[in-house]
């Protein structure tokens, strides 16, 4: 049977009537057709995305406030550790001690704070620290302990640093 086809292969057998496409099936009066989203499926998908996005945000901010109170935690505890290293180590036969100045943590050799190594503190973290550190020579004990600093101001997280008569720093 030859059904008006060219290059006819064995077995094949055309539809007799074609079934109507999908946009000829849904027109609207005008002769449009119904292509696309509809308003309410955009503003679900964009409710979607946006509540998504939401939640991300809020778990990063929390993640990078956490990740800078125990990074400045972290860098002030070196520094402590530093400055009684130094004074158990006898450097240049002196005391050694840390205090905050301003914005900046100082390393001091001696029984006053003043210039030494300084160390930037980051403006985002509240240090409560009113006294300065000072570490005895040789033994590494603390003069005036126990000290208690308090970081925090990054929503409701706060870390503090203890610091005994012996120069064992806990945090």
């Amino acid at each position: 049977m030859n059904y008006g086809f060219k290059n006819q292969q064995a077995g094949f057998i055309p539809f007799k009537k074609s079934r109507p496409k999908v946009a000829e099936a849904t027109r609207f009066p005008r002769g449009r057709s119904r292509t696309g989203f509809t308003l309410v499926e955009m503003l679900l998908v964009i409710g979607i995305i946006t509540a998504i996005f939401g939640v991300g945000l809020v778990a990063s901010m929390d993640f990078y406030q956490s990740y800078s109170l125990n990074y400045e935690t972290n860098l002030v505890v070196g520094i402590i550790q530093r400055a009684r290293s130094q004074a158990m180590a006898n450097t240049n036969q002196a005391k050694h001690g840390v205090c905050l100045i301003g914005s900046d943590y100082v390393i001091f050799e001696g029984d006053t704070c003043a210039s030494g190594d300084t160390f930037p503190k980051s403006s985002a973290i509240d240090v409560d620290w009113q006294t300065p550190v000072i570490f005895n020579q040789l033994d590494g004990t603390c003069e005036a302990c126990p000290l208690i600093i308090t970081m925090g101001g990054l929503g409701r997280a706060s870390l503090s640093i203890i610091i005994n008569n012996e120069g064992q720093i806990d945090w």
